[in-house]
């Protein structure tokens, strides 16, 4: 599968990469990607999380940031794992430096 973060104001999907994953709650992580084009947020911003599998379906998600305003190029999501989740199950999944 494939996943890519939309980024509303560069209006195009990027590919970032990885960089930290840690558990904050027993069901919640912080994922933080490198998204070299990435800008200062704004507050209430989310990104969506798309996965496309090989025969072309689409699963997309909303997550969360939780990056602080001053850091430009790197974005930490909020995930919460749930239960048979398409999405959070492939993130969950997800080892340092896999490219997203």
């Amino acid at each position: 599968m494939g996943l890519m973060c939309y980024d509303f104001f560069m209006q195009e999907w990027q590919v970032g990469k990885l960089i930290k994953k840690e558990m904050v709650a027993s069901d919640v992580a912080g994922l933080t990607f490198a998204l070299p084009g990435f800008q200062k947020p704004m507050a209430g911003q989310h990104y969506d999380i798309r996965l496309t599998a090989e025969g072309g379906y689409v699963a997309e998600r909303s997550y969360s940031l939780a990056s602080p305003p001053e850091e430009v190029g790197v974005a930490e999501l909020g995930v919460q794992f749930v239960k048979n989740g398409e999405v959070s199950g492939y993130l969950r999944e997800l080892s340092l430096g896999a490219e997203v």
